[in-house]
């Protein structure tokens, strides 16, 4: 079984086992596919996988992405505040790394290894 980390960006992966020809809309719009052990975790809040999983959706090329907090505010539904914690949060419990820009969007390193350790 290959590593939750190596199957994020393979198309090919994704539209041989959900019967998506490559040109298929949710494969060129995106869409995020987590195992099912990843929701069932009692590791994070339903909070934190929210903001896991938006996060996630933006790192279509790697691991790394930078929304704004007003999108994934946007997204997610949550307060600015209550969106703040749960980043803190999923980086303490080590889901992310985050790289604060002065004057721009942070950068967002998710820790894929450690969500494939979930659903080890």
């Amino acid at each position: 079984m290959k590593e939750f980390k190596n199957i994020v960006n393979e198309k090919t992966w994704f539209g041989k086992h959900l019967g998506f020809d490559q040109n298929h809309r949710y494969l060129s719009n995106g869409f995020v596919m987590l195992p099912n052990d990843f929701l069932k975790t009692n590791l994070l809040t339903t909070c934190e996988k929210i903001v896991f999983i938006c996060l996630l959706s933006f790192a279509y090329k790697g691991d790394t992405c930078f929304p704004s907090l007003v999108t994934l505010r946007d997204m997610t539904g949550l307060s600015k505040p209550t969106l703040i914690k749960c980043i803190k949060i999923l980086g303490d419990k080590d889901f992310l790394k985050v790289e604060k820009i002065l004057g721009g969007n942070n950068t967002y390193i998710l820790n894929l290894t450690n969500l494939n350790n979930i659903i080890s």
